[in-house]
């Protein structure tokens, strides 16, 4: 096909028809097809930069728009896509979209961005990183073409950004864990150059990080043990296995910076990479474990001498009951035939090989027995001590108490003179009760004995004061009657209070228990015991209420308390002086009777004395003072029949408060 470009002039006849025409023609096939394979060549390069999954731009010489494909169109926000353009040029495409907020900038960054970026698009080839204002990254290549124009492909990167962020995130979680590690992490390439020193090996070698980082891993080590180690670490590098330890953990002495030697436990371990082989070493500085186990090791040995020097048997036994610390005398008596005695001994074998040897009896049934019983209290380690007979007449006493491992430490001591001394009291013991048996029967007796005949003279001297038979005659034979009268009544009251007390003493004495008025027993008392304190010009005070309730009690002790008490206080007592007789129901529930006089008191020495039998107190106050000392002690003994309590206050010059409680128990409401 030929392409013809003509210019001329129609002619028409004298008909106005045409006729002709007249002018020139120009062959323009080669143009035409010139054109034709442009465009095709243009159809064919859009086909092509439409097909790209990046964005693409072309700019020509002057900087402006010359095409896009539709991805370049779609990786542009909404509100800037209206400056794509063709014919604008790059500058005002840039600015609009950093103005539009196409990427992620503020207010403040937008003109030195701009700037930025147009000066590195003036200075091609260039690839930057840029983030968007929806969150997503893309990478800007941009080259000069040969007509000065430029190619920009726009390739978006958020996913390969997502993952950098990723890896960067795990990388940074790693580091800190291998940070904050208590151990000392060090990892060397396969040069033995420090690659990773973790905060636990800045502590434990007193480097930072910085200063040993490139350095060789031998500075940290005595200078020693440096060609050993290189030897060991080229036979581990040549090694085919991809990954694997460099034996156990091992002691190994670190050097720290200052020059300060340390133990220290470590572990080497190898990683092939592509990059090459990578080691790590974990590293524990072990000072003040080593520490503890020598100073664990010097108690030992001071506990070992220890128990040498003392006489008994002493045994530790583990948790699993093995032997582990015995001393010299423990050896002796298990001093077996044809065994040993030694660390790793089992309890249980030991006792068996005891029982068979006859160590713990002459006795086979005997020895059995023990065996069975020495297991048991072994197993509770509760520090109850047994004692057995061993041979030849000697006494033994094991203690066993657990430890707090769950082991027991055993003592065994030769207690043979002890338990004789025991034997010897208790002999002793038995000895004085028959003795004290006996004297309370002889009391007891002897006062039967001696109340028969006494009983007549007061019977006698009473009738001869009434003068029956007729006037005795001279005024002196009445006064000696009356004094006869008056001592055997005396006598009288101090042999019933030996027998009551040597009842008391046997456990003869029984109570006749019954709601006993104390109020009504007390006036009674008084009544009897008031011609006394006058005559000694002595006033006694009644302070016991009649609303009081009942106590329960044996009466005719009661009413023997109150006499004693109430004639003590009224004897120890001088003239125009008060005795208080009191009672009540205290916060306790306790029912107290108190019997309080201005007497002469007993000094804190001497109140212990005047409780026991006999124990009257000597002293000038008192020598004038008839009696044997058994009021308080036998009034003592009553009360504690009773399940109560007697309670002495006193002070020399001021006087004396006795006080008896008797237990919530015996109160008994009044009927009514």
């Amino acid at each position: 096909m030929i392409h013809l470009r003509v210019n001329g002039l129609p002619t028409f006849d004298e008909n106005g028809l045409f006729s002709g025409y007249r002018g020139t023609a120009r062959d323009e096939t080669n143009e035409v097809d010139a054109r034709q394979e442009e465009a095709a060549a243009r159809a064919l390069l859009m086909d092509a930069v439409e097909s790209l999954e990046d964005g693409f731009a072309l700019f020509d010489a002057d900087d402006r728009l010359v095409l896009f494909n539709t991805p370049f169109g779609k990786m542009v926000d909404d509100a800037v896509r209206d400056t794509l353009i063709i014919g604008n040029t790059f500058e005002q495409i840039t600015t609009k979209w950093a103005a539009g907020g196409g990427y992620d900038l503020s207010e403040s960054e937008r003109a030195e961005f701009l700037k930025l970026r147009m000066e590195r698009h003036r200075n091609l080839p260039s690839t930057n990183i840029y983030h968007l204002a929806d969150g997503t990254w893309v990478e800007i290549s941009e080259r000069r073409t040969s007509d000065g124009g430029c190619v920009l492909v726009r390739h978006p990167i958020t996913e390969l950004k997502q993952i950098e962020e990723a890896l960067r995130a795990s990388d940074e979680r790693m580091r800190r864990l291998i940070d904050i590690a208590p151990e000392a992490i060090i990892v060397a390439d396969e040069t033995m150059n420090i690659q990773i020193f973790n905060s636990g090996a800045e502590r434990a070698f007193g480097y930072s990080a910085s200063e040993v980082i490139g350095q060789k891993v031998d500075i940290l080590m005595p200078e020693r043990f440096r060609g050993g180690h290189d030897g060991h670490v080229k036979m581990f590098v040549g090694s085919e296995a991809v990954e694997r330890s460099m034996g156990d953990r091992s002691t190994i002495v670190g050097l720290r910076k200052d020059g300060e030697e340390f133990p220290s436990e470590a572990a080497i371990s190898k990683l092939t990479t592509p990059e090459g082989p990578v080691f790590t070493v974990m590293l524990r500085d072990i000072t003040s474990r080593v520490r503890a186990e020598n100073e664990l090791a010097r108690a030992r040995a001071h506990l070992e001498d220890a128990i040498e020097t003392i006489s008994q048997a002493v045994s530790l036994w583990s948790a699993d009951r093995k032997l582990i610390l015995f001393n010299r005398k423990f050896e002796e008596i298990f001093n077996f035939e044809g065994k040993k005695v030694e660390v790793g001994l089992d309890f249980d074998e030991l006792v068996e090989t005891a029982l068979e040897q006859g160590i713990f009896s002459d006795d086979p049934t005997a020895a059995a027995v023990y065996a069975r019983k020495r297991t048991v209290v072994f197993d509770l380690a509760n520090g109850q001590p047994i004692t057995r007979e061993a041979k030849g007449g000697r006494y033994y006493q094991v203690l066993d108490v657990r430890t707090h491992d769950g082991g027991v430490l055993s003592v065994g001591s030769d207690v043979t003179d002890i338990v004789r001394r025991e034997q010897f009291m208790q002999e002793a013991t038995q000895h004085a009760e028959l003795a004290n048996r006996a004297k309370s029967e002889f009391l007891a007796n002897m006062s039967h004995e001696l109340r028969t005949p006494l009983n007549a003279i007061l019977g006698f001297s009473e009738i001869l004061q009434t003068e029956p038979f007729g006037n005795l005659g001279d005024q002196r034979y009445k006064e000696y009657i009356s004094d006869i009268h008056d001592s055997g009544s005396h006598l009288l009251e101090i042999i019933n209070d030996i027998l009551d007390l040597s009842r008391i003493e046997a456990g003869q004495i029984s109570l006749r228990e019954e709601p006993v008025d104390v109020h009504e027993i007390a006036e009674r008392v008084l009544t009897m015991l008031r011609g006394r304190a006058d005559e000694g010009g002595v006033e006694i005070i009644d302070d016991i209420s009649n609303d009081l309730p009942n106590l329960y009690a044996d009466a005719r002790i009661m009413r023997q308390i109150l006499v004693n008490l109430i004639s003590n206080a009224v004897k120890f007592t001088n003239a125009d002086k008060e005795v208080v007789v009191s009672a009540e129901i205290n916060s306790a529930g306790e029912f107290i009777v108190c019997v309080s006089d201005e007497g002469i008191g007993i000094s804190e020495e001497d109140q212990i004395h005047v409780l026991e039998p006999f124990g009257q107190v000597d002293g000038s106050l008192t020598r004038s003072f008839e009696g044997v000392g058994l009021g308080l002690p036998l009034t003592k003994s009553f009360v504690e029949l009773h399940g109560g309590d007697l309670h002495l206050e006193s002070e020399v010059g001021v006087g004396t408060t006795v006080s008896l409680a008797f237990p919530p128990e015996r109160v008994v409401e009044k009927e009514k």
